[in-house]
């Protein structure tokens, strides 16, 4: 169905010879059944679709009744099923039978979804250069900032009127959406303009944290990082676990945005950048003292991108931590570092990449209630 129109699947429905709706036959509809849909879907479909099931009580039956399981149309496609083996096969809807897309019609469906990519590259542009403008604009910062951005790839939709903006406020007051970095302020300031909502850390003019967020699902972030500058030449050492700590964060914030305010749902396109008000760029390890890592000192704003399951970004586990590590890892690069010492591509988390006290403690903590695992 993904792969074709979308479609309704009501699983306590039974059929006749010609697919037509012809008996009730009710099934348990526990939240383990809902737990299973969505085990399915995950292990066995690649990329995971988007699919929502809801249960229907039979009022003279409790505890049994209909799941429907609604699958949109997905720009995500082609969709495969693994089967015995590890064989991937692209099945997709045609009426009441199943067919099989053949290789030009996958290779087409990759093409579309590509040229999709496109548009999210285009409107993930437009997002970051609005929160750029605001700041420019307002913004009293000196210092280092990262900015991440997140497209949907199936827009969302949220009203914006008097309720949603209040539940926007009551959500986000005083709640910096971060693991370790809890010296960054907070949001202080909330307004909307039309089809968005915007927060910041000032009073008077916009200071980083600042968000705008867009009742699509897309949405961007700025995070301050700690960096100290280096007089001799006027750049900025910009610390490496607080860049991982602001991008991890943020990933988790825009994600359960997209997915909690404006219900969307499947892949998104992502976006990382850090940047400063002046001056080049050097990544170093912030501690008594600044070492730094990598060879290179930049004097333009590195940017990485890449894709991910909204799903999976919204959720404390692994699968944030490796999409974390696939945009730090792109910026680290430009400076001249292969990756990240605080986390893996496996989604774990290194105990030695983070120093104690500050970040330690709080990583290790997080990661043990997230089932993540940890190494040294």
């Amino acid at each position: 169905m993904a792969n074709s129109a979308g479609g309704l699947l009501i699983v306590g429905i039974g059929e006749d010879d010609q697919a037509r709706a012809a008996r009730v036959a009710n099934v348990p509809i526990t939240d383990g059944h809902k737990r299973w849909v969505d085990d399915v879907v995950s292990s066995w479909i690649y990329p995971r679709p988007v699919a929502e099931a809801r249960s229907v009580e039979n009022p003279d039956d409790p505890g049994r009744g209909f799941l429907l399981i609604a699958v949109p149309w997905s720009p995500s496609g082609p969709h495969a099923v693994a089967g015995p083996g590890g064989a991937l096969t692209y099945p997709r809807r045609s009426g009441t039978t199943t067919t099989y897309l053949s290789e030009m019609e996958v290779s087409q469906a990759y093409r579309n979804r590509f040229m999709g990519f496109g548009r999210q590259k285009g409107e993930l542009e437009t997002v970051h250069e609005e929160l750029v403008k605001l700041l420019t604009h307002e913004s009293a910062y000196d210092g280092v900032r990262v900015i991440v951005s997140l497209v949907p790839d199936i827009p969302g939709y949220f009203r914006v009127d008097a309720d949603s903006f209040n539940s926007f406020r009551s959500e986000v007051v005083g709640d910096l959406p971060l693991v370790g970095g809890s010296r960054k302020g907070t949001w202080v300031s909330h307004y909307l303009r039309r089809g968005r909502f915007i927060a910041h850390g000032g009073y008077s003019s916009v200071r980083e944290p600042a968000c705008i967020l867009h009742s699509t699902g897309a949405g961007t972030i700025a995070i301050p990082v700690e960096s100290r500058e280096v007089p001799a030449d006027a750049s900025y050492q910009v610390s490496d676990e607080d860049v991982v700590d602001a991008i991890l964060g943020s990933l988790r914030f825009l994600a359960r945005h997209a997915r909690d305010r404006a219900a969307t749902g499947g892949v998104a396109a992502m976006q990382a950048q850090i940047e400063t008000t002046g001056g080049d760029l050097r990544l170093a390890s912030i501690g008594m003292f600044a070492d730094q890592l990598g060879n290179a000192i930049l004097d333009y704003p590195p940017v990485a991108d890449g894709v991910a399951s909204i799903d999976d970004l919204a959720v404390d586990g692994p699968s944030l931590v490796t999409a974390t590590h696939t945009l730090v890892a792109a910026l680290f690069q430009e400076f001249g570092l292969a990756e990240p010492s605080q986390i893996t591509r496996d989604g774990e988390i290194r105990r030695g990449g983070w120093a104690p006290i500050r970040w330690r403690n709080h990583y290790i903590a997080w990661a043990e209630d997230s089932d993540i695992t940890v190494i040294d």
